[in-house]
């Protein structure tokens, strides 16, 4: 279940903090009340100022939950990664803790993604679909569907930015997680269509297509093929938004790219047949 802490942790209090400061256009010295956050026996409080007593505690506690649901996860989850991700350590020749680095093919690093200096290894931030169920389960957490995570998730998944002071250590771990599933998802689709442009390539070459390429092309991704019309429309006008509405492509499937690649090089072809016409 999700961790539910009620009690200051140890080595940590809240105390009135009330700072004094002058106001310059009457020279009238103002009191500022507020309940600062004091850890390990610290002489100034280690966070920011808060105006209530309530307030303080209530981030305390919400960022005590956040650390132990986080605890939770990594137990739950422990250090499998996936999708051709690997991580491994290098010593630092200043800093007693090694150098972690993580190779990502998706995001196309020669190198490595990122790197950090810590004791331990970082955390998996990319799930499979079993990996986001099993972290959810441990928490006590409704696992939302991979239907929700395709091109990238909502709104709020994208751009959302949540605190535990603001929205509580729930909201904060429900959206890590499904950003978590979200990059899993991004790494499936783009498995999908690269296996759908191989069997392409070896089915039809790359293109211009004549119909029946075309026809073959599209049966070797999986995916409708279009009427010639359409094709060459989309090349004459890819942007348009009457384009898009008369193809009208999933929005949610992963071959959709491959799906308009595919019309297009249709429409090329098209194109070339006008321009020999018209030129003959």
């Amino acid at each position: 279940m999700f961790p539910q802490i009620t009690e200051l942790p140890d080595g940590v209090e809240v105390r009135r903090d009330d700072r004094r400061w002058t106001d310059h256009s009457t020279g009238e010295v103002i009191t500022s009340v507020g309940y600062g956050i004091y850890e390990d026996g610290e002489r100034e409080p280690g966070r920011y100022i808060y105006r209530t007593h309530e307030d303080a505690v209530r981030t305390v506690l919400a960022q005590a939950e956040h650390e132990a649901a986080k605890r939770i996860i990594e137990d739950t989850i422990g250090q499998e990664r996936h999708y051709g991700i690997r991580v491994w350590s290098e010593p630092h020749p200043v800093n007693p803790a090694p150098t972690w680095r993580i190779t990502d093919p998706h995001r196309g690093h020669d190198g490595f993604a990122f790197a950090w200096h810590s004791h331990t290894p970082p955390p998996v931030e990319v799930y499979t679909r079993a990996q986001y169920e099993a972290a959810c389960t441990a928490l006590g957490l409704e696992a939302a569907p991979d239907s929700e995570f395709a091109r990238g998730g909502n709104y709020m998944d994208r751009y959302g930015n949540f605190t535990s002071h603001e929205n509580g250590a729930r909201v904060v771990v429900e959206a890590a997680l499904r950003r978590r599933r979200i990059a899993g998802v991004q790494r499936e689709e783009a498995g999908v269509r690269a296996s759908a442009r191989d069997a392409v390539r070896e089915a039809a070459g790359t293109g211009p297509y004549s119909r029946a390429q075309y026809e073959a092309a599209c049966a070797s991704a999986g995916v409708p093929p279009r009427e010639d019309r359409v094709c060459l429309l989309l090349q004459e006008n890819a942007l348009s938004h009457i384009t898009h509405g008369l193809l009208m492509f999933d929005p949610q499937a992963p071959t959709e790219e491959l799906e308009k690649e595919l019309a297009l090089a249709r429409g090329a072809h098209l194109m070339d047949n006008l321009r020999y016409n018209t030129q003959g």
